[in-house]
């Protein structure tokens, strides 16, 4: 089912959430960068865009990588 809606994954989450994806995004990096980690891993990274994000704001240096079970959503 993911690698069908994989392309649309991003748009399809915002719009059946209602855009409270984004909100919750908001705090799951809040929160990451308030832990100041050194490595993170994002399981099920999905499109990547959490993974992609903290990747930005954490400092540099922090190493940062997503993984998913299902390879066209890393696409």
């Amino acid at each position: 089912m993911f690698a069908r809606i994989a392309p649309r994954y991003d748009t399809a989450n915002r719009l059946l959430s209602g855009g409270t994806d984004i909100g919750w995004r908001r705090r799951l990096v809040a929160a990451v960068c308030s832990a100041q980690p050194r490595d993170v891993l994002d399981l099920a990274t999905g499109s990547g865009d959490v993974a992609l994000t903290l990747a930005q704001t954490l400092p540099s240096g922090t190493k940062v990588m997503g993984m998913d079970f299902c390879p066209p959503m890393l696409g």
